[in-house]
């Protein structure tokens, strides 16, 4: 008993709290009594006494209470504190320190000297509030990441003569580890004498041993942070007590329903639950987040491995961690990314086979929403291996169901070459052995393979299958949300909307969070496609609303990737809050390691730039996306290769361009889906007319037309519409010219778009020789004709209008097949060799190798091979393509 402070390292001890010292500054000045709560070890006692001693404030009366349990004891270290209140010219604040053990006598005490004293203010600490009248409780929490790993850098830089380390990568994963603890950060920092912080955050795994050899002058339970958890763990009911070591079970955040379902028994009835639950809250043991339509709760890193190793003393521990078992399969949405982890640790640890794989296809889906996404997939390939070595395990149901997740994470990697005969084969178990919702999703995750190199077969395929599944399950809607982005990946957007609608009905209908984020991004995204911007942003706005929480990084980067590319299509991403945006969503689809997603971001972040004159970052951005592709799709070399021309023709370097570009269009002839078509084509068009080539370009700005038009993709058809009314006035079609940028003014007024920057220079300038050579009544009326054109009615008029036609010719205007044949014969091999190559004759071979010569102007094969060796060395590296 006491009436002094007691401190822990005092000095440095306050680094970061100035704000809280503020705040309590301000609350004291209207309060009377104010009580820090907080864990063991987050620096409540250190606070209050920076707060006493701090300037400006009168004297203090101060008494810790900390090794104080007998009430009469009690009563007479507070009776001591109010004679020196009493005291003439006494003190007119109070300081109770420590008040854990004896609340009910603080409680009764405080209240009684509130009223006897009217001037007097009181704090006190506890890990719990009083629960005496007139309390203000005001929680002291961890330290923020930041101030964190300052706090670490100091106490470690006292341990050596003052010599500050630097903030490393490793001295920040401490940090993370330990919740930003000062205790137990502090403690940490000691080891620093002997350890280097790699060899601290090693052991960190058992931190109750390490982290010892606190200050001797300190309190005892300040020396270890067991100390400090033991000092508090005494203090608990036995219901109290067996429920905190039983949620250690938990790797994350967890439910009241899943305490309830996976720690009563034994000694703990589920009608306890609650009441045990809230005292360990209120006792600052666990943490809760209100945020959600449902109460989650967490422990802190450093009581979940002390309450765990208090768990495995209880034989508890396989109980435990059985329940978690089943109730993850049984409740897969209300379960963590790393429960799933350690819960499938559990199984492969005691063999649990069968339960693994059935724990590995539930987790599937929610590995995807989180960005685990490598990870997710490493864990599938080990669960197939492991079970493949088991006999029996290969024809149940449940291996052949973790054979479709993986493909699914094949998909999703762009793996389509791994992904189809994968599914396609575990379909076709499943059909013959009765599960007709694995074959059907089989199927669908078939079609999602062929998309990027087919999307009309692959979009056929998904919606046949989706149309089979059961309306009872909740992951129908997903999808459903697939077929509809497939659709609109074949052109079809009118269908397309029809059936994003119906996923996002049906999700919404049985709110699984995965699906109605999933139907949300797939109603944005043909909405984006269809030129309704604004409703395209709402949905996707309330789909990122749904992904906050760290366990939805993976949807959250997709999600931004398409409002960033919503932002480009709109003209919306001038400034530094849309560059904002789009440097986010490809931070995330990088850390997502999926990079197919990562290739999207860094595409439209390619986009951006190029557009705004960032022609280095432009490029930067493109080259990453061609290296990416590597791994994935083709369709992602037609983005970056077909982006690094975009770069070079807006430097100045049009054959260097051209080269490029061609190159992007004739791989996106072989299977890329319209909207992407479309872009290499108008590619085309602009290079081809920077060449000089006019009639090239307008055949190529009429074929993107064509395309788009025809595929109902509303705002990218203006772009058309656009550069065939720049290229009609450049030519002096003025008229036709001026009908076209009226169309397109009035199409991006309805669908809410602007035209980015050095664009509409170039469309003011078009618009300023249109006046300059048309009478101005002649020049309104022609204006008006073009505003009130729907986009059905400008591209019939722009068809109408288009006049001679360019033959085809150079390396854009070979067909797939006389691309082959070029290549095969460019390596000295003879028709009847390339024949059988190709199962073709070697008159088809001669026939093909014909039209090549003429269409690039050449007459033998060494000229060929020499044309295509000048085109490779211009051409990015890009590994060999696969239909998938």
């Amino acid at each position: 008993m006491t009436d002094t402070m007691t401190t822990l390292a005092a000095g440095s001890g306050l680094l970061a709290r100035e704000r809280e010292l503020d705040e309590l500054g301000l609350l004291l000045a209207r309060e009377r009594l104010v009580t820090l709560t907080g864990p063991a070890g987050v620096g409540k006692s250190r606070l209050a006494a920076a707060l006493a001693a701090g300037d400006g404030w009168a004297a203090w009366a101060t008494a810790d209470l900390q090794d104080t349990q007998d009430p009469a004891d009690a009563r007479e270290v507070l009776g001591g504190a109010a004679a020196r209140l009493a005291e003439p010219g006494g003190p007119q604040r109070l300081l109770l320190d420590n008040c854990d053990l004896v609340l009910g006598v603080v409680a009764r005490f405080v209240p009684e000297l509130l009223a006897r004293q009217p001037g007097l203010v009181v704090v006190a600490t506890s890990r719990e509030s009083l629960g005496a009248s007139l309390e203000t409780i005001y929680p002291v929490r961890p330290l923020d990441p930041p101030d964190a790993a300052a706090f670490f850098a100091a106490r470690a830089g006292a341990q050596h003569g003052g010599m500050v380390p630097e903030i490393s990568a490793g001295i920040r994963a401490i940090c993370a580890r330990l919740d930003g603890l000062p205790l137990a950060l502090e403690l940490a920092a000691a080891q620093t004498r002997v350890l280097t912080p790699a060899q601290i955050l090693e052991r960190l795994d058992d931190a109750m041993r390490l982290l010892v050899g606190g200050p001797r002058a300190g309190a005892t339970r300040h020396r270890s942070l067991r100390g400090a958890l033991d000092w508090g763990a005494d203090t608990l009911l036995i219901p109290e007590r067996m429920l905190l070591q039983r949620v250690s079970v938990f790797a994350d955040a967890f439910t009241l329903d899943a305490a309830e379902r996976v720690c009563a028994g034994a000694g703990l009835a589920a009608d306890d639950m609650l009441e045990a639950l809230a005292s360990l809250v209120a006792k600052s043991l666990v943490d809760v987040d209100r945020s959600g339509a449902r109460a989650r709760y967490r422990l802190m890193q450093t009581v979940r491995q002390y309450a765990g190793q208090a768990l495995a003393r209880s034989g508890d521990a396989d109980l435990m961690q059985r329940n978690r078992v089943d109730y993850a399969i049984e409740h897969p949405e209300q379960v963590s990314v790393s429960d799933f982890a350690e819960a499938l640790r559990w199984c492969t640890d005691h063999g649990e086979t069968e339960d693994g794989l059935r724990l590995s296809a539930a987790a599937a889906p929610f590995w995807l929403l989180s960005g685990r996404i490598r990870e997710g997939s490493a864990v599938l390939a080990a669960q197939v291996d492991q079970a493949g070595a088991r006999d029996g395990v290969r024809d149940s149901a449940a291996y052949h169901r973790v054979l479709l997740a993986r493909g699914l994470f094949d998909c999703v990697l762009g793996r389509a070459e791994t992904a189809r005969p994968a599914v396609l084969g575990a379909a076709a178990w499943c059909g013959q052995n009765g599960d007709r919702a694995g074959q059907l999703w089989g199927e669908v995750l078939a079609g999602a393979a062929v998309l990027h190199a087919d999307p009309q077969a692959g979009a056929r395929r998904i919606a046949s299958a989706a149309a089979g599944l059961s309306a009872d399950s909740p992951w129908t809607p997903v999808a459903t949300a697939l077929s509809a982005v497939a659709a609109a990946e074949a052109g079809w957007v009118a269908q397309a909307q029809d059936t994003a609608a119906r996923a996002l009905a049906a999700a919404r209908a049985r709110p699984l969070a995965p699906a109605v984020i999933v139907a949300l991004l797939a109603a944005g995204r043909v909405a984006r496609l269809q030129g309704r911007l604004g409703l395209g942003q709402a949905w996707l706005d309330e789909a990122e609303a749904l992904t906050a929480g760290p366990g939805a990084r993976g949807a959250r980067a997709v999600i931004l990737a398409e409002s960033a590319r919503l932002a480009v299509d709109r003209g919306s991403d001038d400034g530094e809050p849309g560059r904002s945006v789009l440097d986010h969503a490809a931070a995330l689809a990088a850390q997502a390691g999926a990079p197919l997603l990562q290739a999207a971001a860094l595409d439209v972040l390619g986009r951006s730039r190029l557009r705004h004159g960032h022609g280095p970052a432009a490029r930067a951005a493109f080259a990453q996306v061609t290296a990416l592709s590597q791994e994935t799709v083709a369709s992602q070399a037609v983005a970056g290769i077909l982006g690094l021309g975009q770069v070079a023709l807006a430097g100045g370097s049009a054959s260097a361009a051209w080269t490029l570009i061609e190159e992007a269009h004739a791989i996106a002839r072989a299977g890329a889906g319209p909207e992407l078509l479309a872009r290499t084509l108008h590619g085309v068009g602009d290079c081809a007319w920077a060449l000089g080539s006019v009639s090239r370009a307008w055949t190529a700005y009429h074929q993107a037309l064509a395309v788009r038009s025809e595929a109902g993709l509303a705002a990218l058809a203006v772009e058309s519409l656009e550069s065939l009314a720049l290229l009609a006035v450049d030519q002096g079609r003025t008229e036709y010219g001026v009908r076209l940028l009226a169309a397109a003014e009035g199409l991006r007024a309805a669908h809410g778009t602007v035209c980015p920057g050095p664009a509409r220079a170039r469309l003011d300038a078009a618009a300023s020789v249109a006046a300059a050579a048309l009478e101005p009544g002649r020049l309104a009326e022609l204006r008006a004709e073009g505003v009130r054109l729907s986009l059905p009615a400008a591209a019939a008029y722009a068809g109408r209008q288009r006049g001679p036609r360019q033959r085809g010719v150079g390396w854009v205007s070979l067909t797939p097949a006389e691309r082959q044949v070029a290549d095969l014969a460019a390596t000295g091999l003879t028709n009847r060799e390339i024949g059988a190559r190709l199962f073709s004759s070697p008159r088809t071979v001669q026939v093909h190798l014909s039209h090549v010569f003429a269409k690039l102007g050449i007459s033998s094969r060494k000229m060929l091979a020499a044309e295509i060796e000048a085109r490779n060395r211009q051409l990015p590296p890009r590994a060999p393509q696969t239909a998938g």
